[in-house]
């Protein structure tokens, strides 16, 4: 190991553990929209905290790693510091210090072709930059794919895969390509314990451009969700309806892994309405946590001579903690109390905000870290136990000290369910702790909801949430 712990490299331009679609995007999209603009590492993560609260402020590596790997894919430029020369990837640049970073060209198209399209336009680049020699690491995971077949889901098989095949790959900078790079983009898809290369995506990519297809189509609407984020289970459904104007043969392409994630099925298709069935193949458990929203595909729809391509929605597929996490901070918004979803382990689940002034334009410095009221919100999805409470109360303090720093009045512990004893147990405990806990169920967050039209709800709202108690739809009754 090398001095201090510190993760051994894990190949020239060595892979950075920022693997999160979410931070790419939005990184590029910040850079995009000051396209005149060089930028220094710290400038760019201060700003993105303002928006998004991504990064603890005192530490650059996660941000600076995003930018180095966006300029991989040759969306971003880096220019010297001193001359605004522009730099060149080579082992000596990768690690410079006194540097700029600027959207570049490509990063602007990136941008203009929308957040649905970007993991195929990551996926396109990437390849090039294993052909460019700045990606050694993929050039070992296509050795052991073309020798071997298949590559491990599991990280220690991998290296000792890697190894035997003289082609050794670091464990976490192998974590980083296979879940948060090559899994996202349908390069590589998973089945059982091992992850296959994608050849048919891979060959389409080569002469794959999204601008060459056109959406535009007033006579054709989609009627269900345009942009899903949810968890699978395997045999789980999605429907798919469009109105049309005419009866259509139709052609349907999906784009990266999702043929293998997805079985489709038209379950209607007339003069009016076409109807599609997504049916999963997957457990979501068992898929990558970086993407972002991502098109499933289009619609090549044929009548005589006329051709439209109508997009297919997009989908984010998270785990089913996240989208628990964010059917809570929905419903608290459906009472008018505005949410900050967090959902990273070394962060509560959200925010809940209790002052009605929440400053998006500087959130982490202008809101999080002020005296503004707000309360951490931790949930969990089905039974809520005793043992899991007392651990979500022991974040308090962590949350408080350490990354973003949140100052906060307390805590609200939002159930599916909470087990029997959870009410006296609580009881118990609540005042060896320095911050306020209460404790709410979703029945009851609900409940709550049917008395948002009477007078001065919110206050009286704040009151329950500031009681120190586990909240019941009597008291809700009896406070209003």
């Amino acid at each position: 190991m090398t001095k201090g712990g510190a993760r051994v490299a894990s190949d020239k331009f060595v892979v950075s553990k920022a693997m999160g679609f979410e931070y790419f995007y939005e990184v590029l999209k910040y850079l995009n929209d000051n396209d005149d603009r060089f930028f220094e590492i710290d400038e760019i993560l201060n700003n993105l905290n303002k928006k998004f609260a991504y990064w603890d402020p005192s530490r650059n590596e996660t941000c600076r790693g995003t930018l180095k790997e966006l300029w991989r894919v040759d969306f971003v430029d880096q220019y010297d510091k001193k001359n605004h020369q522009k730099n060149n990837i080579n082992e000596q640049t990768w690690n410079g210090k006194s540097i700029l970073y600027k959207i570049s060209e490509i990063g602007k198209n990136v941008i203009n072709n929308g957040k649905e399209f970007f993991f195929i336009n990551i996926a396109k680049n990437l390849l090039k930059a294993k052909e460019k020699g700045i990606f050694p690491q993929l050039d070992k995971f296509f050795f052991i794919f073309k020798k071997h077949g298949k590559f491990p889901v599991n990280s220690d098989d991998h290296v000792i895969l890697s190894k035997r095949y003289n082609q050794e790959i670091e464990l976490h900078g192998g974590k980083s390509i296979k879940f948060g790079l090559l899994e996202t983009t349908g390069i590589i898809f998973r089945k059982g314990d091992y992850f296959y290369l994608n050849k048919d995506w891979i060959s389409k990519l080569k002469n794959f451009n999204t601008g060459q297809i056109s959406f535009i189509n007033n006579k054709i609407k989609l009627t269900t969700n345009k942009d899903f984020f949810k968890s699978l289970k395997i045999n789980e459904e999605i429907e798919i309806k469009y109105v049309v104007d005419k009866h259509y043969k139709i052609t349907i392409n999906l784009f990266g892994s999702f043929d293998k994630i997805f079985d489709i099925n038209v379950t209607n298709n007339d003069e009016k309405q076409i109807s599609l069935k997504l049916i999963s193949k997957i457990d979501s458990r068992d898929f990558t946590k970086s993407m972002t929203s991502s098109c499933l595909g289009y619609i090549k729809l044929k009548n005589n001579n006329q051709i439209i391509n109508v997009k297919l929605p997009s989908i984010r597929i998270t785990t089913d903690d996240n989208e628990w996490e964010k059917k809570v901070c929905d419903q608290f918004e459906n009472i008018n109390f505005e949410t900050i979803l967090l959902s990273n382990s070394d962060r509560p689940d959200a925010i809940i905000d209790l002052s009605g002034s929440i400053d998006r334009n500087d959130l982490l410095e202008g809101y999080i870290r002020s005296n503004n009221e707000k309360m951490m919100m931790e949930t969990t999805i089905k039974k809520y136990s005793f043992s899991k409470l007392q651990s979500d109360i022991k974040k308090f303090n962590r949350h408080s000290e350490k990354v973003l720093k949140i100052k906060s009045i307390g805590q609200i512990i939002v159930a599916d369910y909470f087990a029997r004893n959870i009410e006296q147990k609580f009881n118990e405990i609540k005042n060896n702790y320095d911050h306020l806990i209460t404790l709410i169920d979703m029945s009851t967050l609900k409940y709550l909801s049917k008395f948002k039209d009477k007078n001065n709800f919110k206050n009286r709202t704040i009151e329950l949430l500031k009681s120190k108690k586990l909240i019941t739809k009597q008291q809700i009754k009896s406070k209003f």
